[in-house]
């Protein structure tokens, strides 16, 4: 079996036309709301006084999205973690105390924005009481699921 020019370029152009899908899937896969969420200590200023722990979640997808709520997600230990059983989840209902009047929450971030919340320490002393592993989740429009951060004590 002789091949002919045709053949070759129709050979070619069929692997390029497959590469070309995969590339469009993979950045389709990529594409959207993506968050990343971290949480930070700090101390109120000036004074120093008031402990605050909060969550920073940074939009570094290529879709804008709506922060619908912050949640803290405690697990007594990290096995109880790691097999998913034992949560306590406890909803922050009041994102402005420790942040600006835009990061209330619903609030629409657009990509590179950033949307901060937090809990202070009252807070903090009912999730230690027993309990090690805590999360932040952060709830969008666009997933069910939430976005997370290991909050380190």
């Amino acid at each position: 079996m002789k091949f002919t020019a045709s053949d070759i370029a129709a050979f070619y152009a069929a692997i390029v036309a497959t590469g070309a899908l995969f590339l469009e899937v993979r950045r389709w896969f990529e594409s959207g709301v993506k968050i990343k969420v971290t949480s930070n200590h700090q101390y109120s200023a000036p004074d120093f006084k008031q402990h605050v722990i909060t969550a920073t979640a940074t939009s570094i997808g290529d879709a804008p999205t709506t922060i619908t709520g912050l949640e803290v997600w405690v697990y007594p230990t990290l096995i109880h973690s790691l097999l998913r059983v034992g949560l306590t989840r406890m909803a922050v209902l009041d994102t402005t105390t420790f942040a600006t009047p835009e990061s209330s929450v619903p609030s629409k971030i657009s990509p590179g924005d950033t949307w901060a919340g937090g809990i202070n320490e009252h807070v903090e002393a009912q999730i230690r009481q027993g309990l090690r592993v805590s999360y932040f989740a952060v709830r969008t429009t666009r997933y069910k699921r939430p976005f997370f951060a290991r909050i380190r004590w």
